[in-house]
């Protein structure tokens, strides 16, 4: 897959993989002349994860920005932060792109995952986090 979105490292092992949106000029409260980001964040790790989506109609400059670093195929995990569109919107398109071993998320997003994310496959592989949660990777 070819493309103009690329992801930007943060560390070694992390890279934001969100999107721009130049044209929103009023989001959560806040006057955004120069437009927002939605942000997702890829950890290549023993097994690779992909935290967040971002909003509707972004998740091609996603699944782009995670291609320009490893087959989205390749995602084992993804973590589902909260349910507000800006993180969620696009976890329907990305589960069926990338199909992943797991899905986690809040007890409020596996709640709001019914309505949202309804195909059994999800359903299947969709897990509650605790409050206390931690994902151990290697590296």
């Amino acid at each position: 897959m070819s493309s103009n979105f690329k992801a930007v490292k943060v560390t070694d092992s992390v890279y934001w993989v969100g999107a721009v949106d130049w044209g929103v000029r009023y989001f959560h409260g806040y006057s955004t002349k120069s437009g927002t980001t939605y942000n997702a964040f890829l950890i290549m790790a023993d097994k690779i994860t992909l935290i967040d989506g971002v909003k509707h109609g972004f998740e091609k400059e996603l699944l782009e920005r995670v291609a320009s670093v490893v087959d989205p195929q390749r995602i084992d995990y993804i973590i589902s932060n909260h349910s507000e569109p800006d993180h969620s919107g696009t976890i329907p398109e990305i589960i069926k792109a990338v199909k992943p071993q797991k899905v986690f998320a809040s007890k409020n997003g596996v709640r709001h995952s019914n309505h949202i994310l309804v195909t059994w496959v999800l359903r299947s592989r969709l897990l509650m986090m605790a409050v206390n949660f931690r994902l151990a990777t290697e590296r």
